[in-house]
């Protein structure tokens, strides 16, 4: 089994009012647990940041890994970025809006965004069932995924990792959801929050960082994912934010297994 791992982190954008302090860090710091704690060797860690993590860059290296996969292997991914929605046009979502994660270009196009700078969970989830069999994906989103607006947790200088859908109030108010991943029964997604919360990008321990990302990576153990759920939790109570990270798959098998495993 060979092991690849994806680390994208974004705190520069276009506009400079979206600019974010510690989605480099969690970048950094993601790319290190894969290659301590999960055995990735270094030179199969890719880590894209700001201005060079554009949508077209990203998914070309996701295609990348994709066409290197072979059954069995394992892939991680983990952006650290805003996050938004944007008007359905598959026709598949009941409140009319998709998630998306953005990139530094995300740009406005009319009432939404430009597709070709922002990822819909449709095209996700299209990558996911796109992979070898047996191929284990599993994806860390330190973003926001709702469209609940900008609100900030805990201390004052913690922001919400969300833009805001454009001209989003000329429209029926969008249903908070988080991204959707995990159509794939071999596919794992860490959220940052819950459907109605948005993500931290906050200052702890002498640097900025996601609140998700620290509390993952300072309560990892070799557990279960579903107890190792419950410590990033917990922690993240302890610090007073308000957001809850979930864990999502299909595949009752995979949510019981031991991180890394």
């Amino acid at each position: 089994m060979t092991k690849r791992a994806l680390c994208v982190g974004i705190n520069q954008y276009l506009d400079p009012s979206n600019e974010l302090r510690g989605c480099r860090n969690d970048a950094f710091d993601m790319a290190a647990f894969f290659q301590i704690e999960l055995g990735i060797t270094q030179e199969n860690v890719t880590i894209i940041l700001d201005k060079l993590a554009t949508k077209a860059n990203v998914l070309s290296e996701l295609e990348r890994l994709k066409e290197l996969s072979m059954p069995g292997d394992y892939l991680a991914f983990s952006q650290s970025s805003h996050g938004t929605q944007q008007f359905d046009v598959s026709g598949d979502e009941i409140d009319l809006y998709d998630e998306a994660l953005c990139y530094h270009d995300t740009t406005k196009l009319g009432n939404g965004w430009n597709p070709n700078t922002i990822t819909l969970d449709d095209e996700f989830r299209n990558y996911c069932n796109q992979l070898r069999p047996n191929v284990l994906f599993e994806a860390w989103f330190d973003s926001c995924h709702s469209a609940s607006g900008l609100k900030y947790l805990g201390m004052s200088y913690d922001k919400a990792r969300l833009m805001y859908l454009p001209q989003a109030e000329l429209h029926k108010k969008p249903v908070p959801k988080r991204m959707g991943v995990n159509l794939s029964p071999n596919s794992i997604l860490w959220a940052a929050c819950e459907a109605d919360d948005t993500s931290a990008d906050t200052f702890l321990n002498g640097k900025w960082c996601g609140a998700f990302t620290n509390a993952f990576l300072t309560t990892y153990g070799p557990v279960k994912r579903s107890a190792l759920l419950s410590r990033i939790r917990n922690k993240l109570k302890e610090g007073d934010y308000d957001q809850v990270p979930q864990l999502d798959t299909v595949n009752s098998e995979l949510r019981a297994m031991l991180v890394g495993s």
